[in-house]
């Protein structure tokens, strides 16, 4: 499972598990959401085996970008020991409506969950967030960045929570040390998930990856007013207390 924010690099990281020969991983099935409608467990795994097969043959397309790695195994299973469903911040905005969500889900899966949390400087994530409605890009406003803020700040209470909370095994690493350190950051994330990978694999991710990571921040003259208010809101957050705008 993951939990999270809007364009903050939960893609990049299903599709790399999904890219694993014991792993599967559809983006955006919204399991959470969905699994009520499946009296049996081995119609709701079909359904995201299905999914990330479809997916990985055409792309795994995700606001114009492909997270496809076609030199691995995406889309495809050898041995299934990890299965999951990529919705971030959709599963936030579920667990802010009910807290417990989770429980009931675990209570029909009848499997351990691990759950995912990447995050990313907020202000990239906020910036980028009010650059696109409706899946456009549309210019970003003071009032889009204030409407961003607020969605994110919601989710990183309800995240901060959940982890403080200390009902579920969850993982939280940053999209920047991802693309800065792929290697360790990789590592880190498979043994989380008692999955092994050789070099090749670590290879083979890493040369796709982006060879810095995108400050979206710098496309939108932010004012000392609303870097004041992030960082009053957000950045007091201990999962987001490493991060500035600077």
């Amino acid at each position: 499972m993951f939990i999270g924010y809007p364009r903050s690099g939960h893609s990049l990281v299903g599709s790399i598990i999904d890219a694993h020969p014991n792993a599967c991983i559809s983006h955006e099935l919204d399991a959470l959401a969905v699994y009520k409608q499946y009296t049996h467990t081995t119609d709701f795994f079909k359904k995201i085996q299905d999914l990330s097969a479809i997916q990985a043959k055409n792309g795994r397309i995700s606001y114009g970008y492909s997270y496809r790695f076609d030199s691995l195994s995406s889309g495809k299973t050898e041995h299934l020991q990890v299965i999951g469903d990529k919705k971030g911040s959709g599963t936030t905005q579920q667990l802010i409506k009910d807290f417990h969500a989770l429980k009931a889900f675990s209570d029909f899966v009848q499997l351990p969950l691990k759950i995912i949390h990447v995050t990313r400087n907020p202000f990239d994530i906020i910036t980028t967030k009010a650059g696109y409605k409706d899946l456009k890009n549309v210019p970003v406003t003071a009032n889009s960045i204030a409407e961003s803020s607020a969605v994110i700040y919601a989710e990183a209470r309800m995240n901060q929570q959940l982890i403080d909370a200390g009902l579920n095994n969850i993982y939280s690493f940053s999209h920047e040390s991802l693309v800065e350190n792929p290697e360790t950051s990789l590592q880190k994330l498979f043994d989380f998930l008692d999955l092994e990978i050789n070099t090749s694999f670590i290879q083979q991710i890493s040369k796709n990856l982006f060879g810095q990571v995108n400050q979206s921040r710098k496309k939108y003259a932010w004012s000392a007013a609303e870097i004041r208010q992030v960082n009053d809101s957000i950045i007091q957050l201990p999962i987001f207390s490493n991060y500035s705008y600077e």
